[in-house]
């Protein structure tokens, strides 16, 4: 909930990835250096602020280790930064992906947002039966995305959903597994992240609009019928 502090639930990725096998910039060439010191909680809210002062920095925060979910309706409430660079995004990753490494653990975009679009992104990732790779993913209607709202995904052994203010704008399925999605039937953790620059949003950084916030207001997680919710 943020009301006072960053939980015991939350850990951070630091630095800039060049020692990790996806190579520097987290595998999409974004421009900051993660740190915990840009991740504070004000007036209980919790702000991933990007900043700029000779390179840039932001925040990468995690559940990994801490806190693993394999159905339920995952959900936010945030408001996102919008300036040319901007790539705030609310997210899952397999909680096995040290041992069979990324897509074949599985990606779950809640939000994505890029630059200056009036819309957010959902999308997975994951590793089909016949290729090396696969995606599935929608975007939403167009609104404003400076204001506060509900992020979200319901996840269950047929489908996942995705929502914004419980208007849907995605689905897909992976029952039993169809098309290789069998990793989505594993346990996830929670990333919150404020990237700056990457493949998607370029490189075009309005540097001048920094430092800017991600802020979030909350992260909720909640059973689903009798579907199992999470491994500790």
């Amino acid at each position: 909930e943020f009301e006072h502090e960053i939980s015991r639930y939350w850990t951070y990725d630091v630095g800039d990835a060049c020692d990790k096998p996806a190579g520097c910039g987290w595998g999409n060439k974004e421009r900051q250096w993660y740190q915990p010191d840009n991740a504070t909680v004000e007036d209980g809210v919790l702000k991933i602020t990007a900043k700029f002062d000779g390179k840039y920095t932001s925040t990468r925060m995690k559940t990994q280790g801490l806190k693993s979910f394999i159905y339920g309706r995952i959900e936010a409430r945030m408001q996102i930064p919008s300036y040319g660079g901007s790539f705030p995004a609310f997210w899952m990753l397999g909680e096995n992906i040290e041992e069979v490494g990324w897509p074949a653990c599985g990606e779950i975009d809640i939000m994505e947002h890029v630059n200056v679009e009036n819309k957010t992104h959902g999308n997975i990732h994951y590793r089909p039966d016949t290729v090396d790779y696969g995606n599935n993913g929608g975007s939403s209607a167009e609104f404003d995305v400076t204001d506060y709202h509900i992020y979200r995904v319901d996840i269950t052994p047929e489908t996942i959903t995705w929502y914004i203010d419980e208007e849907q704008f995605h689905q897909v399925n992976i029952k039993d597994g169809l098309n290789g999605t069998e990793e989505f039937h594993n346990p996830k953790f929670i990333i919150l992240n404020h990237a700056v620059g990457g493949n998607w949003p370029g490189w075009d950084i309005e540097f001048e609009k920094l430092p800017a916030s991600f802020n979030i207001d909350y992260v909720r997680v909640y059973q689903i019928d009798d579907y199992p919710v999470f491994e500790e």
